[in-house]
């Protein structure tokens, strides 16, 4: 499948970087190639999301693929039966690394620093999975190193690049609702309650493992050793691979790693948020080896002021929690907005993806003429989903090619936006409210915490 960069997705690619609200112009990568050129594209992990970047990018040359497992990777081959085969990326990057011009990293989280860093330090640039890597140590390491060499990378925040999420911070911007001091943020959708924040628990974890006790064998095809890669030693269980990786900590950053990025980005992007103060968090007990998934854990972050922007709470709602049903009006949505002058609502799959945000109180904004949108042209009509994400991919390709940054660069908006996502469980395991410094990147309340920042790595895969 081949995928043309044709102008009308060039315009709403390069349009998500044309404005500072979505690119930090003062930021400059190398560019390496002419705009008409096509890269040499490396992608590891090449199965279920893997592929779908893979098609995202597929107007380029695909010269290698990499998948420890031939099962998920069988696909992507046939589709691309030049490209050169790997199953360690490791040796595909050393072998190849005179013709790659570019990574896409879409393996399982625990491995996506080990892939980005090696990519980068080989001075590639670098389009890698939500939520950039495992732990906020590996955030930072990984969007430092983007910073250092001065390449073009991208968080696979795909929905970015939606009209909605641009509509919503055009509106707010524009002082529709006046200024923002809380947000409201659910991987499903709100639900209204009367506890906006529920009780902690005594205690976040059970002593209990977890484990599947069974060892059934390795299936042929799978780099059991490759998958687990930096990860403590196990043996194999269909519970880890290849679909349920997401809800165990040494692979998976749960509910918050999967769609924190996607439900945060509006107020990344339409308030200028980078890095909280404070972050606690509460909710049903888990087994020390696994992570909380969507439901099962509520966050609430503050942020300090910027500029003349007010402080920001921003809500991570799990089951038991939730705005007030006076805020929603009965409206349904996963990003919340409350301002001094109303709400404004926004979603992460609407219905019709062309839809407005929703301006709340319904009765005070239903005769108000919105202004223009500067990003129109992501709102054409009958687009796919496929579509939908295609101009985030293109703003990567583009800022290869040109040396703008992209829209969710590593050090400008992906690597701080991963991190607050990752802290939440943080807070989590720590059992109390957590005070953060994030330019040092320390826990200054609570140092026995800072062990949750970082993981034990597997002899030679340590970073």
């Amino acid at each position: 499948m081949t995928t043309q960069l044709n102008r009308r997705h060039f315009l709403q690619a390069s349009s998500l970087a044309a404005t500072g609200l979505f690119a930090d112009p003062r930021f400059s990568i190398a560019q390496t190639k002419s705009p008409n050129e096509k890269l040499n594209i490396a992608c590891i992990g090449v199965g279920n999301r893997g592929a779908a970047n893979i098609r995202a990018v597929s107007g380029e040359n695909i010269i290698a693929l990499c998948d420890v497992d031939e099962r998920q990777a069988r696909r992507m081959w046939e589709t691309f039966p030049r490209a050169k085969r790997y199953a360690d990326f490791r040796k595909m990057l050393e072998a190849m690394d005179r013709e790659i011009d570019a990574v896409v990293v879409s393996t399982p989280d625990h491995t996506h620093a080990s892939a980005a860093l090696l990519a980068l330090q080989l001075g590639k640039h670098v389009y890698c999975e939500k939520p950039l890597a495992h732990n906020v140590r590996e955030c930072r390491l990984v969007t430092e190193l983007a910073r250092k060499k001065k390449v073009a990378t991208q968080l696979g925040n795909q929905l970015h690049a939606s009209f909605q999420v641009h509509r919503a911070a055009e509106l707010i911007q524009a002082g529709l609702i006046g200024k923002v001091s809380e947000v409201h943020c659910a991987s499903e959708r709100l639900t209204p309650s009367e506890f906006v924040f529920p009780k902690p628990w005594a205690s976040p974890v059970t002593q209990e493992s977890g484990r599947p006790k069974e060892t059934p064998p390795v299936p042929p095809g799978l780099d059991w050793d490759l998958w687990l890669g930096p990860a403590r030693e196990r043996p194999y269980h269909p519970a880890y691979c290849p679909a349920a990786w997401r809800m165990w900590r040494d692979f998976g950053t749960g509910g918050l790693g999967d769609m924190g990025c996607h439900i945060m980005d509006p107020a990344f992007l339409a308030l200028g948020l980078k890095y909280p103060i404070s972050v606690e968090a509460a909710g049903p007990p888990v087994p020390y080896e696994k992570v909380p998934m969507r439901s099962g854990v509520s966050v609430r972050y503050i942020f300090p002021a910027r500029g003349e922007q007010p402080p920001v709470t921003l809500y991570w709602h799990g089951a038991g929690s939730g705005p007030s049903a006076e805020l929603l009006e009965g409206k349904t949505g996963t990003c919340l907005f409350v301002g001094e002058k109303g709400q404004l609502l926004c979603q992460h799959h609407p219905p019709r993806r062309n839809d407005e945000p929703q301006l709340l109180p319904i009765a005070k904004f239903k005769d108000v003429e919105l202004p223009p949108s500067r990003f129109a042209n992501l709102r054409a009509s009958g687009l796919s989903p496929a579509d939908i994400e295609r101009p985030h991919h293109e703003n990567w390709l583009i800022g290869c090619k040109t040396g703008v940054s992209p829209a969710c660069h590593f050090p400008t908006f992906g690597g701080p936006l991963a991190e607050t996502a990752l802290l939440g469980h943080v807070a989590f395991w720590a059992g109390q409210k957590i005070a953060w410094d994030g330019e040092k990147m320390r826990i200054t309340n609570c140092p026995e915490a800072e062990k949750s920042l970082r993981r034990e790595y597997r002899k030679g895969w340590e970073l």
